[in-house]
């Protein structure tokens, strides 16, 4: 793997894919593309400001609309009255959602914008070469919306096998070309980092617990590897801080609206008391939850096993599946599929370590 492209936090064994198709390398972009970027970079850039500008117009926007009602008003009531009520509610409505609208927008572009710088001073694009395989995209919940969008678009037929090239932005996961089409637009996608799987591991048959009860099928096992079991305990240590970050968000949001609705309908000791008993309720279930959610990671990588289950063709209804079986594994504690026919599951995102 080319190193100009690799993340630091990237160890020389670990794996990267893109909806189940292996990082082949990275294409330099033409000179033709490199001018089509910039004049999308400047119609980005133009569409930003023109939001910022339309921003206190909204208000304005809003009370045209609310003497328009009370044109309208007046001429059906025959009433000459100005309804303040509408005109005000008017403005504020423009004034809050128009505002919010152009604010967000403006956002949106200038992100897109600077997508497009970074992709310009790096130069290259990354490649992503396999064979479309719709049983891996339906498996993973991730890659739903983006399978539905392309297929809306027609860029991808589910019912078939192929081979298919997505190409990424060197710095930010979104789509450039697919199957060397430009699209218009900016599709997220999420990359998979992981580490490398064994080829041909040693396979044991599951303990009891594991099996299917009235079926023939034969749930198996195998060791994760070092390098595997380092990746949960990344998962683990990564949940836990994601817990510190979001824990006092979630916090103040449960405290704020217990306040609000206790201060409502009780009186000011009683909402005190409710707010105090819903915050530390809150920060219990948060506690417990993010240290399940790290316990299993850690566990799984302590026990050191995925379950190997092998579903048939029968067991799939959407179309595309043909006559192939699909090899799946899954971890024990946490019950997150590993890998899938070999590649890494799409949520997989190499924590550092």
């Amino acid at each position: 793997m080319k190193q100009e492209n690799k993340p630091s936090t990237l160890q020389e064994k670990d794996e990267v894919f893109c909806a189940g198709l292996p990082f082949t390398g990275n294409r330099r972009l033409t000179m033709e593309e490199l001018a089509s970027l910039r004049h999308r970079r400047k119609r980005l850039r133009l569409a930003a400001v023109a939001w910022l500008v339309a921003t206190p117009i909204w208000p304005l926007l809003g009370l045209a609309f609310g003497f328009f009602v009370w044109l309208i008003e007046s001429v059906v009531t025959n009433s000459n009255g100005l309804s303040q009520g509408v005109l005000f509610l008017s403005a504020v409505i423009g004034l809050f959602f128009g505002v919010s609208v152009s604010i967000l927008k403006a956002k949106d572009c200038f992100h897109y914008a600077a997508v497009l710088s970074r992709t310009i001073r790096q130069c290259f694009v990354r490649q992503f070469v396999g064979e479309f395989d719709h049983r891996f995209w339906t498996t993973e919940e991730t890659l739903n919306p983006l399978l539905r969008k392309l297929v809306n678009k027609e860029l991808i037929d589910p019912a078939t096998i192929k081979p298919l090239e997505i190409e990424v932005y060197p710095q930010d996961e979104y789509v450039y070309r697919l199957n060397q089409n430009y699209l218009n637009g900016f599709f997220l996608i999420y990359l998979t980092v992981s580490a490398t799987s064994p080829q041909n591991p040693a396979r044991f048959i599951a303990p009891a617990e594991f099996q299917f009860e009235n079926e023939e099928r034969v749930v198996e096992r195998r060791r994760l590897t070092t390098e595997e079991q380092e990746e949960l305990r990344g998962y683990a240590r990564q949940t836990r801080h994601r817990g510190l970050i979001y824990a006092p968000i979630l916090l103040w949001i449960a405290t704020q609206v217990a306040w609000f609705l206790s201060r409502k309908f009780l009186s000011f000791d009683t909402s005190r008391y409710i707010t105090s008993i819903a915050l530390v309720t809150a920060a219990a279930v948060l506690f417990f939850r993010f240290s399940n959610w790290a316990n299993a990671y850690k566990q799984d990588a302590q026990s050191g096993w995925v379950i190997i289950v092998v579903y048939s063709p029968e067991d799939f209804s959407e179309p595309g599946f043909g006559d192939q079986s699909v090899t799946v594994e899954f971890l024990i504690n946490t019950g997150h599929e590993w890998t899938i026919d070999g590649k890494p599951a799409s949520w997989r995102k190499k924590a550092a370590a």
